[in-house]
């Protein structure tokens, strides 16, 4: 098998893995992972549209991505590791202030909707797939969004609906990742953005 098909593989495992987060990730604040490696680099790139990290490092065998992101009108920025042990994705280390944001429960969310969801090349979007009720007492309102991430790039809002927008630069690459979080009667109702890779939208219902 060539080398793209034994990616495929890989990818779909991967894919398979996040059906079942509670079984294959370890979540621990801001700290996910992996019970079952499989990704390699090359995976990694290609999931996140070929961005390079902003710096690699070997420490005690292990290969270290750090990418930093450089916040559009604001000053606070993020962070985010990735390790790798024997060529193989073993731990990802994202900005401690969205673990504080979204909590374990909704990033467990996320992984299994992205896992169900279905990608649209031409649009470099993935649409997400249903992962059936949320705990809607567990969405951060406008105000836990501002307190953990600071400042927005922009805001655009009426008297009763907004929509906040971070947009911050990948430090060493042309790339940007945004998050934007949507709000309607101060319920939120979307967040969207990319992780400097595809685009991704989750919407929440409310009861009237």
């Amino acid at each position: 098998m060539g080398l793209q098909g034994c990616q495929m593989l890989r990818l779909k495992e991967f894919q398979d893995q996040l059906k079942e987060p509670r079984t294959f990730l370890n979540f621990k604040q801001n700290i996910v992972s992996m019970n079952h490696p499989v990704l390699e680099p090359l995976d990694v790139l290609r999931i996140n549209n070929q961005t390079e990290p902003t710096k690699k490092q070997v420490i005690n065998n292990k290969e270290i991505w750090t990418y930093e992101f450089d916040k559009k009108n604001g000053s606070e920025n993020l962070a985010m590791e990735l390790v790798f042990l024997n060529n193989k994705l073993i731990k990802i280390k994202y900005p401690l202030q969205l673990a504080q944001l979204f909590e374990s429960y909704l990033i467990s969310k996320a992984f299994e909707s992205v896992s169900k969801g279905t990608y649209l090349k031409k649009h470099n979007t993935i649409v997400p797939g249903n992962v059936g009720k949320i705990d809607k007492l567990k969405l951060p309102s406008q105000a836990i969004v501002k307190k953990r991430l600071g400042k927005p790039s922009s805001i655009n809002s009426t008297n009763t609906d907004g929509e906040l927008s971070y947009v911050y630069r990948v430090v060493g690459s042309d790339k940007k990742m945004v998050m934007s979080f949507k709000f309607s009667k101060e319920k939120l109702i979307q967040i969207s953005g990319n992780l400097f890779g595809p685009h991704i939208a989750f919407g929440f219902k409310h009861d009237n």
